[in-house]
């Protein structure tokens, strides 16, 4: 997040990481419940996530929140960065392939001009 926060010149204070989630769906549940405490009611989001995990974050959302709008993005990576200290090569196959895993997401929201 650091790198799209000057990429695209977002201030600190316009940024808000959920870190507690374990899963795409409880990430969203987490991030409505953040940004109701901030009395904030943004319309739209955008959606960072890992390439492989793009279709299934939307569909997530889209299920979690109806009646938001959402694009979902993801950094350029190759599959061979897909794995890190976090995600094993194993693990991604699995969620590639309709499993799942237990490593955590933060979700990033952009609520200034």
């Amino acid at each position: 997040m650091p790198i799209l926060r000057v990429k695209w010149g977002v201030p600190n204070d316009c940024i808000y990481i959920e870190p507690l989630a374990t899963n795409t769906g409880d990430n969203i549940i987490k991030t409505r419940e953040l940004l109701h405490a901030k009395k904030l009611e943004p319309q739209r989001f955008i959606l960072v996530q890992k390439p492989f995990m793009e279709r299934r974050t939307l569909a997530t959302f889209e299920k979690q929140w109806p009646n938001k709008a959402a694009l979902v993005t993801s950094p350029p990576l190759m599959f061979d960065e897909f794995a890190n200290d976090v995600i094993s090569y194993g693990d991604v196959v699995n969620v590639m392939v309709g499993g799942s895993t237990t490593h955590s997401l933060l979700s990033g929201v952009r609520l200034c001009n």
